[in-house]
């Protein structure tokens, strides 16, 4: 059964970063990123947290059945696929583990605290753009999502508190970690 891994955490707790470098230590592995083919909607896109609140759930949702299609088609294919995505819910995680059945589904949770996500996100020039329009950078806007995020995923998968933990090191310290990552 192929591996295939979900890096979750609230926006800026370090998942793209993290997924790119525990890649580069498997020997052949694709990294999907959630944020990446949200993106791909030219015109109508809606993104989380946008109104209306509808759309953008059903983009949400269309979303996470994307990333799952090609994870699948990438594992046939020989890859390990590593998907990067904020998932806060049960019902989600669920919804990720139906999508992906036939995979051996490994879940990581990246919490470096929110006070610590919105001081790096406060320094990144995307998130500047964001207040801009906003008012708010990405941390701050998205920093509600770390009491969902606790209250119904604690204890699911792997969790790791990487405020401190370079990128490279919160890798290897995923792939240590491997079995304890793994859901049934």
């Amino acid at each position: 059964m192929a591996d295939t891994w979900l890096i979750t955490g609230i926006p800026g707790a370090g998942k793209t970063t993290v997924a790119r470098f525990l890649a580069e230590r498997l020997e052949r592995a694709v990294v999907i990123e959630g944020d990446l083919l949200q993106g791909w909607i030219v015109s109508g896109n809606v993104w989380p947290g946008q109104e209306p609140a509808a759309e953008s759930s059903r983009q949400i949702h269309l979303n996470m059945h994307n990333q799952c299609l090609l994870a699948q088609s990438y594992a046939a294919a020989g890859f390990t696929p590593i998907i990067d995505y904020v998932i806060v819910s049960q019902a989600d995680l669920r919804e990720y583990q139906q999508e992906l059945r036939g995979l051996a589904v490994h879940f990581v949770v990246l919490h470096p605290g929110k006070g610590v996500v919105i001081a790096r996100e406060s320094a990144r020039e995307k998130s500047q753009r964001h207040k801009q329009r906003h008012g708010l950078t990405i941390g701050e806007h998205f920093a509600h999502l770390e009491r969902p995020l606790v209250e119904q995923l604690t204890g699911v998968g792997f969790w790791i508190d990487n405020a401190a933990l370079a990128p490279v090191e919160t890798a290897d310290l995923i792939l240590a970690n491997r079995a304890r990552a793994r859901l049934e």
